[in-house]
């Protein structure tokens, strides 16, 4: 796959490489325990159709791409998180409710969540609420 940040700037492509991305790619969790919390959330039956299935969605995308970027492209994750997070909305439907959410999940139980934590104390947190 390409370089993801490129492809924002490429009219279509991104959605496409986004839902590639979350296709092929697993979530990583900080332990087993998050793990099953995520998916005991996933499968809760009260979310489907929902803000929460909003929100669900969006947190993954969002980690999954900046999971790709951290990865395969050596990127921090202060330098790509509010890109990642504009990717992970291609579809347009998230709120600030849904975005602040999602970082509270993911800050607890993504992989990278210490490291979003710290970038959200620094005025991350504010950067993506006010994007949507």
């Amino acid at each position: 796959m390409s370089n993801l940040l490129n492809a924002y700037y490429q009219g279509g492509k991104l959605m496409k490489d986004v839902q590639t991305l979350d296709c092929l790619t697993l979530l990583q969790f900080k332990d087993y325990f998050a793990k099953e919390r995520w998916i005991s959330l996933v499968q809760f039956e009260f979310f489907k159709n929902s803000d929460m299935e909003i929100t669900m969605n969006f947190a993954r995308r969002w980690g999954k791409v900046m999971q790709y970027l951290i990865n395969k492209e050596n990127r921090n994750l202060e330098d790509i998180a509010v890109i990642s997070a504009c990717e992970a909305n291609a579809d347009g439907v998230v709120t600030q409710l849904h975005a602040d959410h999602a970082l509270s999940l993911l800050t607890d139980l993504w992989i990278y969540g210490e490291s979003l934590q710290r970038w959200a104390d620094n005025g991350g947190r504010t950067s993506i609420v006010d994007l949507f």
